[in-house]
């Protein structure tokens, strides 16, 4: 059962200044950046078209419940799954958390009355599994360990002021001699030696993403699932053509003709505006004339990184058992993170957990694997941390979800890749900021927070400026200096390399 959107809308917020000129705009998505953009399109008065290719709003941003469907390519054809869930009970494929200090995101979610919970990102009592050695390990077992053989070997060092000597032992809570010999703030268990933990090379595997800004408690999440914001978008009157993927765009002069189909027919009208979410991958396979040659190369040169999610359904909420209340535990092994449930702890009922949160190369792996193939990976590596991952009976396997964005039709992955390292990237991000004549990019892909909903905001904000005039649209032809956003970095919070090294 779907919760209850609380809406509360009286009008464009003060930031936001109304023109006289009414334009007729297409908005290409109805994903968060297209509708937070054809929300506030509509606030300024204009004419709004919003066309999506799948046949239901929040692209990404995807929450499934009993009876969703999610579809997949796989080797050339169509693979459906009918989710099978609890009354309830949902599961986040996409997004899952809203940082403290991604402001856009949070006052629009205030904006809209949708309203927010806690979301734990971390607990010492999470786990770290090693998949080499079969073992895991508390969070703050590994973490205080390390913290006192590297202080161990600080301390060692000559020519230390006292002050400094003591702020060493002090961190890695060592003996009057320097030494490490363990400490209560690990808890229970016996020392991991440092061999050991050199060996397991556990920071190449997200272990300090909460530790990372992005990730610091407190996070955020919308009471019932993700999807309650698009629900809110949605709710304020915005009107969606499904299932009608765009196939042309053809920019002349102040005008721009798109041309979708829908129904087995062909629809083509002129607009003043074209605001486009569509992942550029998929952007670029439209048929596209009038466009600059910059732009057009910053389009056809885009890349998305690959990603995806499993999540099961258990029967019981065996993990308090193991004194967890939330928060994620890693592994080496492919699914990367398990998170727990923020809320609804002590009771009796079902609850989700995300069994696998994965990107980059541990991500396409998964995407070469059937459906099956990746919940049985994923269960292996669930039991990894928890035994109980094993017992079907408790997590069954028809009460999972899984999707690989990558093999979603119309999504091509997960996020824009964008590398400071690689010089074009600076070029394509910087034209990809500008208007292209009638034609504005948005979305999280052209944003400095990739693979985040507050750079969808950001980006739909961006362009509503740009029409109402507000904002420059000047091309800059990318001569302009841009910070080009380090995706890996800002999805994972870390650069795992995995244990070859490359």
């Amino acid at each position: 059962m779907t919760p209850p959107v609380v809406v509360g809308v009286t009008g464009p917020p003060k930031h936001l200044s109304r023109r006289h000129d009414v334009s007729n705009v297409v908005v290409i998505g109805a994903g968060v950046a297209g509708l937070t953009a054809a929300y506030r399109l509509r606030q300024h008065g204009h004419q709004v078209t919003v066309l999506e290719a799948k046949p239901h709003a929040g692209g990404l941003s995807t929450t499934v419940r009993n009876g969703s469907v999610v579809a997949e390519r796989h080797n050339g054809e169509m693979v459906h799954q009918t989710v099978t869930l609890p009354e309830d009970c949902y599961i986040n494929l996409g997004p899952g958390r809203l940082p403290h200090h991604h402001r856009r995101a949070l006052g629009l979610c205030r904006e809209l009355g949708v309203p927010l919970e806690p979301y734990i990102m971390s607990s010492d009592a999470n786990f770290y599994a090693d998949s080499r050695t079969g073992k895991r390990y508390r969070r703050r077992r590994v973490d205080h360990d390390a913290r006192g053989h590297l202080a161990e070997l600080a301390h060692g060092r000559a020519h230390l002021h006292p002050d400094e000597r003591e702020m060493i032992r002090s961190f890695g809570d060592l003996d009057e001699h320097g030494e490490y010999h363990g400490t209560n703030r690990a808890g229970d268990g016996k020392v991991i030696p440092f061999e050991d933990l050199s060996a397991m090379r556990f920071w190449d595997y997200l272990f300090w993403q909460p530790a990372a800004h992005l990730w610091q408690n407190s996070l955020f999440q919308p009471v019932g699932g993700m999807d309650q914001i698009w629900r809110a978008l949605l709710a304020t009157g915005i009107a969606v053509q499904y299932n009608a993927p765009v196939r042309r765009i053809r920019q002349r002069g102040k005008r721009i003709q798109v041309t979708w189909s829908w129904g087995g027919h062909r629809t083509t009208e002129t607009f003043d505006w074209c605001v486009s979410s569509a992942p550029l991958p998929v952007l670029a396979e439209m048929d596209l004339s009038g466009f600059s040659r910059d732009y057009r190369t910053a389009i056809d040169r885009a890349e998305f990184a690959p990603a995806g999610k499993v999540g099961w359904t258990s029967l019981s909420r065996w993990w308090e058992d193991e004194e967890i209340y939330g928060g994620i535990s890693y592994s080496d092994h492919d699914i990367r993170q398990f998170w727990y449930p923020s809320m609804g702890h002590f009771s009796n009922g079902p609850a989700t957990l995300t069994g696998a949160y994965n990107s980059y190369e541990p991500a396409s792996r998964y995407a070469d694997m059937s459906v099956p193939e990746r919940l049985n990976d994923a269960r292996q590596g669930g039991e990894l941390l928890h035994e109980r991952m094993g017992d079907t009976t408790t997590v069954p396997d028809e009460y999972a979800a899984t999707v690989s964005w990558g093999r979603v039709p119309y999504q091509a992955g997960g996020w824009a890749h964008w590398d400071p390292s690689i010089p074009h990237h600076t070029t394509d991000f910087g034209v990809l900021q500008d208007a292209d004549n009638r034609f504005i990019a948005i979305g999280c892909q052209v944003s400095p927070w990739p693979g985040w909903q507050e750079g969808a905001i950001l980006t739909a904000e961006r362009a509503v400026g740009m029409v109402t005039g507000t904002v420059s649209r000047e091309p800059s032809g990318g001569a302009e200096p841009v910070e080009v956003p380090d995706s890996r970095w800002l999805t994972e919070g870390d650069h795992p390399t995995g244990p070859s090294g490359d």
